[in-house]
């Protein structure tokens, strides 16, 4: 095993160094290495469950293999379950962010059988956002945890976990929130929810707020080969639009259809979770979410086109009757 950890850290060092990605067949025969460790006796649990984490890391998250992989490391999750540290638990959660896949059996079993601290249960919420875990009893037992343990440093992660866990119930938690906790500086997105939230339930807004640094989402982002098929497509209807556009210095969004206040959102397999109980790739992220409802909350009207849907459509006519039945 030690071999295997070694060989695995030498190539993550070396496409490091030349920028390169690891390509599959080289990410799958370290997979069937550390397989075949688990037909021996393992003297380190947590080290061989940790290597099978990195491994799967590497694959391509949008590649048929990844989905036969991720199974098997939870087979050994689920085996060894009593032996898991809560570092693995946390690299673990990570490998699920970071690949999108949903599995609310591992995530139960992370949480009934390790010592949970704050921090593991703030990383399970963060899951449980980020991949729309819909297991509410496990959500709920984690805000009764975690309500009165969040300091300033985490204040806005924990109001970005409400909105997108309690999209439609959310106000006696959050307004309860502010009230108790001495809540000055706010992103610029939690500001716009927060707004909103106060001004429907008839609150003021306290003058202590102010807005804090800008979201991540800010960062420039390359535009799609999807993108720019739709972007012809809407030059063929001869609709106006703006591309790129930054939404009140705080979201960049694909396209802008100003006749109709309309944002078009052009999206990828990256904005959505594949949840393995459901076999469902149509839900979507927490921060997918989330900026939705920001952009709704700033009143405009938010259109999302599937890639799914999009390359189903087959032919340029099909595509485009598509799309406008999409904007109308």
């Amino acid at each position: 095993m030690q071999q295997l950890g070694k060989e695995l850290n030498g190539l993550i060092t070396k496409a490091i160094q030349f920028n390169t990605k690891l390509d599959p067949f080289t990410t799958n025969e370290l997979f069937l290495k550390w397989k075949n460790i688990s037909n021996g006796e393992i003297d380190n649990i947590n080290q061989f469950i940790n290597i099978g984490i990195d491994i799967v890391k590497l694959q391509n998250r949008y590649s048929r293999s990844i989905k036969k992989s991720y199974s098997l490391l939870n087979e050994y999750i689920d085996k060894y379950q009593k032996d898991l540290e809560n570092q693995t638990c946390i690299n673990y959660l990570s490998l699920a962010r970071s690949t999108h896949l949903n599995d609310q059996k591992s995530l139960q079993i992370i949480y009934d059988q390790i010592k949970v601290d704050s921090q593991v249960e703030f990383s399970l919420l963060k899951y449980c956002a980020d991949l729309q875990c819909n297991d509410m009893q496990l959500v709920s037992q984690l805000i009764d945890h975690l309500h009165y343990k969040i300091d300033a440093s985490l204040l806005n992660q924990y109001l970005y976990c409400l909105f997108v866990l309690f999209p439609h119930d959310q106000s006696s938690l959050l307004i309860n929130l502010i009230k108790d906790m001495n809540v000055i500086e706010l992103t610029p997105s939690n500001f716009v929810l927060l707004s909103e939230l106060y001004q429907n339930k008839n609150f003021e807004i306290p003058e202590i707020w102010k807005i804090g640094n800008q979201d991540s989402s800010l960062q420039k982002t390359k535009q799609s080969h999807l993108q720019k098929e739709i972007q012809l497509f809407l030059n063929m209807v001869n609709l106006p639009y703006e591309q790129e556009k930054l939404i009140d210095d705080l979201y960049q969004i694909d396209f802008f259809l100003p006749q109709f206040n309309q944002i078009l959102e052009v999206n990828g397999p990256q904005h959505y979770v594949y949840d393995l109980e459901q076999n469902n790739s149509k839900i979507f992220t927490g921060k997918h979410y989330y900026k939705q409802i920001c952009l709704s909350a700033l009143g405009y009207d938010v259109r999302n086109l599937c890639f799914l849907d999009f390359y189903k459509a087959r032919g340029v006519t099909a595509k485009l009757i598509y799309l406008k039945s999409l904007l109308e």
